[in-house]
């Protein structure tokens, strides 16, 4: 792997800012964690009407928690796959778009070339 060189004064003193990628990754746990929400809200609660209706387990309460534990299981599993999309659109961003690198030595930023 070649080592990257800042531009302007040749330093190896170099940092990757990201910026891309952890604004991507907070948008993508938000946009994820709200659809995960509402659809694991839609589906539990189905679910747990029929149970309560059935008289399955503890009844209303049972189809109560079913509920919140779809939702909240639903959420947090869009909330995971909404992160890992949105840092990988966020590393693209970063490579294509922004200036990616920082020279800690002259304080240059720039993309790779």
């Amino acid at each position: 792997m070649a080592v990257t060189k800042c531009p302007k004064c040749g330093s190896i003193n170099i940092e990757k800012r990201n910026y891309g990628e952890k604004v991507g990754t907070a948008i993508g746990i938000g946009a994820g964690a709200w659809a995960g929400w509402a659809a694991g809200g839609a589906g539990a609660e189905a679910g747990a009407e029929i149970g309560a209706t059935l008289g399955f387990i503890a009844g209303p309460v049972g189809a109560a928690a079913g509920g919140v534990a779809g939702a909240i299981i639903g959420a947090l599993a869009g909330a995971y796959a909404g992160a890992k999309l949105g840092s990988e659109l966020g590393k693209k961003v970063d490579e294509s778009i922004l200036n990616h690198y920082h020279c800690n030595s002259c304080g240059h930023n720039f993309s790779e070339q």
